[in-house]
This record gives C-alpha cells, sequence and structure tokens, in this order.
C-alpha cells in the first residue's frame, strides 16, 4: 500500500513538476539510513543475481530536508545504476565544511561520454535506451529547491558516482 501511494505522488509530482516547476521543499528532520533502507526496500525487483545496495551511512546520521524529495533523489539514482549494469550500489554520507553530501556510487560501466555531455538535460541525457532523461533533471531540481546541487563527481570504466551536496541544517 505504501509502494502505491508512493507511485500515484510520483505521478502528481511529476506531472506538477512539468506544469509548474519543482515543488516547495517540507523540511524534516530524519535518519538517513531509514530512507536508504526504503529505496533499497523500493528497489527490490532489481536487486537479483547478487546485485545489492548498501549503505555506509550511520544510524545516527539525521538529516533536515524533505524527506519526500530525497528519496525521490537517491531512488532515481540507484535504479539508474542498477538499470545500467552495476552489481552493486553504494550510498555514503559526511558533513564537511556546513555541508552533508551524500554520494551514491555504482560499480557499473560508468556513463556514456553523449549522456555526460547532456546529463540534468531532459530528453536528452539518458544513457539507457528508451530512456527520457527526465529522472536526473527532475532529481537535480529537488537537490536545488532544497539550497543544494547534484552532480556527476565521476564516471569510468569502473563505476559512476553522484553527490547531491545539501546546507548541513543540524549545525545551523
Amino acid at each position: 500500500m505504501k509502494a502505491l501511494d508512493r507511485a500515484v505522488d510520483l505521478c502528481s509530482d511529476t506531472l506538477n513538476f512539468t506544469r509548474e516547476g519543482p515543488p516547495r521543499p517540507e523540511l524534516s528532520s530524519f535518519a538517513l539510513d531509514e530512507l536508504c533502507q526504503e529505496v533499497r526496500d523500493s528497489l527490490s525487483r532489481h536487486l537479483t543475481d547478487g546485485k545489492a545496495i548498501e549503505t555506509a551511512v550511520g544510524q545516527a546520521f539525521d538529516l533536515v530536508a524533505d524527506r519526500g524529495q530525497m528519496f525521490r533523489v537517491i531512488r532515481n539514482l540507484g535504479e539508474n545504476a542498477l538499470q545500467m549494469g552495476a552489481q552493486r550500489v553504494t550510498i555514503s554520507a559526511a558533513r564537511r565544511d556546513g555541508k552533508v553530501e551524500i554520494e551514491v556510487a555504482d560499480d557499473g560501466p560508468g556513463l556514456p561520454p553523449k549522456a555526460v555531455e547532456n546529463l540534468f538535460r531532459p530528453f536528452r541525457g539518458s544513457a539507457r535506451a528508451g530512456g527520457t532523461g527526465l529522472g536526473l533533471a527532475i532529481a537535480r531540481e529537488l537537490a536545488r529547491v532544497q539550497g543544494g546541487d547534484l552532480r556527476l563527481a565521476a564516471s569510468s570504466g569502473q563505476g559512476a558516482r553522484f553527490a547531491i551536496e545539501l546546507p548541513d541544517r543540524k549545525t545551523a
């Protein structure tokens, strides 16, 4: 039931996003490791043949952000990695210089140069046949409306790393 509610919300949010832009964030404090577990659970159908999502986030790592939007950003990155052939996706987080950086890294084939060139551009930045490129564009906007950003930190034949940077509201 929770997954169905989330799917309805996702469709509504996507339609609203294309009409109105990203929704205004509703900030709350939450445990990042719990959110990562929900992301893993929601991607369970992709976790076959030894594929896994691992978290390197401590139980005490709380984050102040829009929980629903962060779920969507992290889930999108994890799903993209698994669909592109990654066997392992690792989510980690650190606090530095008044910012929180959440990293989603994978061991897949990395992104093709054309995808990197058009990354975050709707309908042009997909690395997957049949993909729209909308997911990354929306994910970046969701990070930006929270005062942060989403960027490709690295891409090679050994995988890709995306970094989500947000203001650290826990130390403010």
